[in-house]
């Protein structure tokens, strides 16, 4: 996703799992199979990050957003600013579709692995775990490292420079190995780098000098941790930070090599990136000479990849001899310190003679499968209830008055869910056989969307807006759309919770109005009313694409403007569509 998407969300690697899930325990459809089969899941795979730190999913390479030509290489700039350099997705410039496309390539390797022939892991386990200072580390030379010592830490210039995933502003560029003088005076009245501190890190200019700033707490670490684990002859190496690729190999190539055949044959090392803390990004020396985006984020100068090798190299030295190990230092607690810059939830307010959960927009009668569904709702400042401690999704379906759970995965962010117990901010259900609703998707889905907001931002009113890209494999049925909330109707109260439902609506297969045309069309005994046959399912056909794409109109213009003027917009909707249908010699249906 780019930086401008502003909606929480689960990435590539959670949609992979999604599909993966559903693939382990048998359930062949990421879509209405996996969310209301009746199947009640068992497996759940985790894809963890590695050495990932100077990777993009924008396959397509970087390019300017002026001119559409391809970046400058070196310093990823188009004519000498790094704000119009982005890369591309595989299909850019949808960054969602690119998102799901880099997933399914991922969700395809690993089932690639999954069903391919492999060895059981056996043997022993055993770890070890210790804390280091990363500001004073003495390494010593070595087969794997160079001779030399960490600094307290500090980020260079181009880390404000951003990455073509994500530029930064300004002036800043990547590759900057002098810095500004207008910066570095900006610098100084935070903390001045002493020529200490300058020479331990060159040839990065320092630009924040985070290793000496300690209000209101440390800016950045100074202790960190590493972790060995072993399971038979499959290791874990746990880094605190995003180390490159290159530093990842180098890495995994030390641990194999000083472990050699002691824990028999068939060795795989692997690095779990992101681990206990987390400590910026980890660049090999080459790589922090040249002074780009993750060379200038790499904390503790030019020797911080040395200096983890070969403290992870002590730990598995002592799981060789069967030592333990000790920290000689601890990192500082600092829960009791933290602050939030964020006030409290004033209140919500509704309109006299409205109640929060009243649907102000409501979904078109009918919708064929791929279109987008929506509904606007009456809501509360969403920071009301956060939702934590339930299950990301819950779906339920009613087959025979019997409701079957599938939890897809358990988690507590602020997009948890909690079924029937306000603990989902949207859902999409279905009618049953029973006549009772059940869930079919929820705010983790990867076809669903919740926006909330205000008109302006100081107004105690808001208003959400439930989407559902409906699933190419959706049934033909009856749904509808919920909207959860809580609402904090005066400054001292308690939030309680509400629900909107809209009305119902229909959803089609393409393929049923498809089947229409073709019939209409087909050679017939009358030809005149083989011509009107065609006619009507036509009209139909741009009716219910017109409806769709107006209502969206509807949407997007009382959005930007006031839920008020909705009657406004469907009036001047229905003139616009019933205009477009005397042209076309249609009827309004």
């Amino acid at each position: 996703m780019w930086e401008q998407y502003v909606l929480y969300s689960i990435t590539s690697l959670g949609f992979v799992e999604q599909s993966f899930d559903a693939l382990v325990d048998g359930i062949t459809e990421v879509g209405w199979a996996a969310r209301g089969g009746g199947l009640t899941g068992s497996f759940v795979a985790a894809f963890a990050q590695s050495s990932v730190g100077d990777t993009s999913p924008n396959v397509q390479g970087a390019f300017c957003l002026d001119t559409g030509l391809p970046c400058e290489v070196s310093s990823s700039t188009c004519n000498g600013r790094n704000e119009m350099c982005h890369g591309r997705g595989p299909a850019w410039p949808d960054d969602t579709a690119s998102t799901a496309a880099i997933a399914a390539l991922q969700a395809d390797k690993a089932q690639q692995l999954w069903a391919a022939p492999g060895s059981e892991v056996s043997g022993p386990i055993d770890f070890r775990h210790t804390y280091v200072n990363m500001s004073d580390v003495v390494v010593r030379a070595s087969r794997w490292t160079r001779a030399g010592a960490t600094c307290a830490p500090a980020m260079g210039f181009s880390f404000a420079a951003g990455t073509t995933d994500g530029p930064g502003a300004f002036d800043f560029t990547q590759g900057d190995t002098t810095g500004n003088p207008f910066w570095n005076l900006v610098r100084d009245l935070l903390s001045p780098p002493s020529p200490q501190q300058q020479a331990c890190h060159a040839p990065k200019p320092i630009l924040l000098n985070t290793g000496y700033i300690k209000q209101p707490y440390p800016w950045q670490p100074d202790v960190t941790e590493v972790s060995v684990m072993r399971l038979g002859n499959f290791v874990i190496v746990g880094v605190p930070g995003e180390f490159t690729t290159m530093a990842g190999r180098r890495m995994r190539a030390a641990v194999a090599a000083t472990i050699g055949d002691a824990w028999g044959a068939g060795l795989t090392v692997v690095l779990s990136g992101l681990s206990g803390t987390y400590s910026s990004y980890v660049a090999t020396w080459e790589e922090y000479q040249v002074q780009r985006y993750e060379g200038a984020s790499t904390l503790y100068g030019p020797h911080t990849l040395d200096a983890y090798m070969q403290t992870v190299l002590e730990l598995v030295q002592a799981m060789l001899s069967g030592q333990p190990v000790t920290s000689s230092v601890v990192p500082p607690d600092l829960l009791s310190q933290q602050i939030g810059l964020l006030g409290p939830v004033v209140m919500d307010a509704v309109p006299r003679g409205a109640a929060f959960g009243d649907v102000v927009l409501a979904p078109l009668p009918a919708y064929s499968a791929g279109q987008l569904a929506q509904a606007v709702v009456r809501s509360g400042c969403p920071r009301n209830n956060l939702r934590r401690g339930g299950t990301f999704l819950a779906v339920q379906v009613r087959w025979g008055g019997t409701f079957l759970a599938v939890q897809v995965r358990r988690g507590g962010t602020f997009l948890a869910v909690q079924v029937r117990r306000g603990g989902t901010f949207l859902a999409v259900q279905v009618l049953g056989p029973g006549g009772g609703w059940s869930d079919v998707a929820g705010d983790d889905d990867w076809a669903t969307h919740l926006h909330w907001g205000r008109h302006w931002k100081l107004s105690t009113q808001s208003f959400a807006i439930v989407r559902w890209q409906i699933p190419a494999d959706t049934p033909e049925g009856e749904y509808r759309l919920v909207h959860y909330g809580d609402a904090k109707t005066l400054p001292w109260a308690t939030p309680q919770p509400f629900q909107g439902s809209s009305s119902s609506f229909t959803v089609t297969r393409n393929a049923s109005l498809l089947r229409r045309l073709l019939a209409a069309a087909a050679p017939s005994g009358d030809p005149h009313a083989a011509a009107e046959l065609q006619r009507d399912a036509l009209c139909q056909f741009v009716d219910s694409t017109l409806s769709q794409r107006l209502h969206e109109d509807v949407v997007a213009g009382a959005g930007n403007s006031s839920w008020a003027r909705v009657p406004e917009f469907q009036r001047l909707q229905r003139l616009q569509q019933a205009a477009v249908l005397q042209r076309l010699g249609c009827s309004a249906q």
